[in-house]
């Protein structure tokens, strides 16, 4: 798949977006805490007659000391004044199922990984405070793809679990590659697509952990109707993305 974010196509649908975020729309104001000092203050707006909304969204950083204040109590204490820094600002045009995860990557930086529409996602590098965005030319051309609703950064791996479906089906999850936070060439690999039995077996494929650098995944069996631990080791992994197709 290519990066379908720059064509005509979908430039044309965010131009049409334009209209969501006028005021009449506006809904409420919301804070998201990431932990680690981070927040994301979101701006929700949604028409009246939709089903659904996006929102505009601001990334702060942890406070910073702006001024200290003298104390008269003898003893030289002060006081500081604090105030968070916004780092980065955006939309999302369709905030269905959104979700937001903040990556301490190996590289020694911090990433938000994140959607701006209902199909593909986003990274934000929170110390150049650019975003790569990913849009797949799939859903453009009218074929399903893959919805993200989370993520687990795999560290060992270099790598992300995404959780999420296709549109109405049962939940699955994809391995992507994450060496390399900002590029638009990652590789990727469908589990159920790659174990043993695959999709004439299982139907469902869930998160379950990620220990002692191997993948803990909790996947249904539909020939048995019920639910079976499927553990995925590094090498595995290696293996599935020496042949995997790109984003």
């Amino acid at each position: 798949m290519a990066n379908a974010v720059n064509s005509a196509q979908y430039q044309a649908r965010i131009r049409q977006a334009e209209t969501l975020f006028e005021g009449q729309n506006f809904t409420r104001r919301q804070t998201i805490n990431l932990g680690s000092g981070y927040e994301i203050v979101k701006d929700a707006y949604r028409p009246s007659t939709a089903s659904f909304g996006g929102g505009e969204y601001t990334l702060f950083g942890a406070p910073q000391i702006k001024s200290l204040h003298r104390i008269d109590d003898g003893n030289g204490s002060c006081v500081a004044h604090l105030k968070s820094h916004a780092i980065k600002t955006w939309r999302s045009i369709d905030d269905r199922a959104e979700f937001f995860s903040l990556i301490r990557h190996a590289d020694g930086k911090f990433y938000l990984v994140f959607r701006q529409d209902l199909y593909g996602y986003s990274v934000l590098d929170l110390a150049s405070a650019q975003i790569m965005r990913f849009v797949p030319d799939a859903w453009l051309d009218g074929k399903e793809s893959f919805i993200w609703d989370g993520v687990h950064y795999l560290r060992g791996w270099d790598a992300l679990a995404a959780r999420g479906c296709y549109w109405g089906a049962p939940n699955g999850v994809h391995l992507v590659s994450f060496a390399e936070p900002m590029s638009e060439e990652q590789r990727y690999a469908d589990v159920l697509d790659c174990i043993r039995g695959g999709y004439d077996i299982y139907e469902q494929a869930d998160f379950a952990g990620f220990e002692g650098n191997e993948l803990s995944l909790k996947c249904f069996r539909a020939d048995v109707l019920r639910y079976e631990n499927i553990k995925i080791s590094r090498e595995r992994y290696c293996e599935w993305m020496r042949e995997a197709k790109r984003l």
